[in-house]
């Protein structure tokens, strides 16, 4: 008794035709791993990092702090507790604590984020060289601008303050 393979039922691979190509879906996750990335800030002798900061005073860069810098933080440095709270109050402070038991308490009222960052990834263990270049990439260097390459658009630029003339009137 002989079977009859029925082509219906047989997958095509096996019947010897070429197999439909899946389309791929990229997610993004190539950009979302180079913006985690760009800003080089890995802390391997950090254990934890707590931001305090105050609702009230100057606070702004404390407060955007953990918008700009955090993300990468978390990301570099996988084994490290990162976490932020809000405080009633007008003073910010950071606490870094490193593996070795080390605890820095930094006040960081009225500093700017990219001061922050710099002073937490010092107290963090970062080489001063490393360092040097993370803050380079955080604000690349603004060239000089040479006087002579400036050109002047419009009219709107004097050169000299206007003079103002008196007239003295005789009475």
């Amino acid at each position: 008794m002989r079977l009859r393979v029925d082509a219906a039922r047989v997958p095509a691979l096996a019947r010897g035709m070429a197999r439909k190509s899946k389309k791929q879906l990229d997610l993004g996750w190539d950009l979302l791993r180079a913006e985690l990335t760009r800003l080089p800030v890995p802390l391997p002798k950090l254990k934890s990092l707590a931001l305090t900061t105050g609702k009230e005073g100057p606070n702004k860069g404390a407060r955007h702090f953990p918008l700009e810098f955090f993300a990468p933080l978390r990301y570099q440095n996988p084994d490290a507790s990162i976490t932020m709270a809000a405080a009633k109050g007008s003073s910010s402070n950071i606490i870094v604590e490193l593996q070795s038991g080390e605890q820095h308490t930094l006040d960081v009222t009225g500093a700017p984020s990219t001061e922050i960052l710099r002073r937490v990834l010092e107290t963090g263990g970062m080489p001063a060289h490393d360092v040097l270049a993370t803050m380079d990439e955080l604000t690349p260097a603004v060239e000089a601008i040479d006087g002579d390459d400036l050109e002047v658009i419009g009219d709107d630029v004097a050169d000299e303050a206007p003079k103002v003339e008196a007239q003295a009137t005789a009475t």
